[in-house]
């Protein structure tokens, strides 16, 4: 019996050494900045997280999870008219149809580091309206004292999740007015150590 006991507390050393420490968001001085290309020219702009955190293991990524509100969408390549027409249409049922989703959540599945301690290839679950897929991605991953700062940039096709308005490969999307399936997001997020 005292070898049995002996052996379930070995066992539970390497649980007691891991130091796991969660990072939240600071939704203020994080910046999300999406880029839609279509075949005669694009347009580029901004998103707001919503909330979000990460999980670090003995200073290693092992998870996390953030949230976009799609209602703070703007555009930064218009003005006037032009520019809110194409913000209320982004944000209309024909695009992310915000009245109904308001959010795109995303959560990280694994994190894989390369050589390099601060890259790594995350792999995550995107949902956007009802629908959740797969994504990877590189990202650099910096520690500074009580605050972690991410960098990634990614791009997705719109058509897994259902975007499929002005689509090439759909009808719709025709000539000059087809819209790149595509999307390209260039996140930069600053996560602060929670308190407990």
């Amino acid at each position: 019996m005292n070898f049995i006991k002996a052996l379930f507390l070995l066992l539970l050393l390497p649980l007691q050494d891991r130091q796991e420490e969660v990072y939240q968001v600071n939704t203020e001085e994080s910046t999300i900045h999406w880029t839609g290309k279509k075949v005669l020219g694009e347009h580029h702009g901004t998103l707001q997280l919503d909330e979000g955190s990460f999980r670090l293991e003995n200073g290693q990524l092992k998870g996390g999870n953030f949230t976009i509100d799609m209602r703070s969408l703007k555009n930064e390549d218009l003005e006037g008219d032009r520019r809110e027409k194409l913000e209320d249409w982004l944000r209309s049922e024909e695009m992310f149809y915000t009245e109904r989703y308001p959010y795109v959540r995303f959560t990280i599945t694994s994190a894989e580091p390369s050589e390099n301690s601060q890259r790594y290839r995350v792999e995550g679950a995107l949902t956007i309206k009802e629908d959740t897929h797969s994504i990877s991605f590189p990202a650099t991953i910096k520690l500074d004292e009580n605050k972690v700062f991410v960098e990634a940039e990614l791009s997705f096709d719109r058509t897994r999740w259902n975007l499929n308005y002005g689509s090439g490969g759909l009808i719709g999307g025709i000539g000059n007015f087809a819209i790149e399936d595509e999307v390209s997001v260039q996140i930069n997020l600053q996560a602060e150590a929670a308190v407990e």
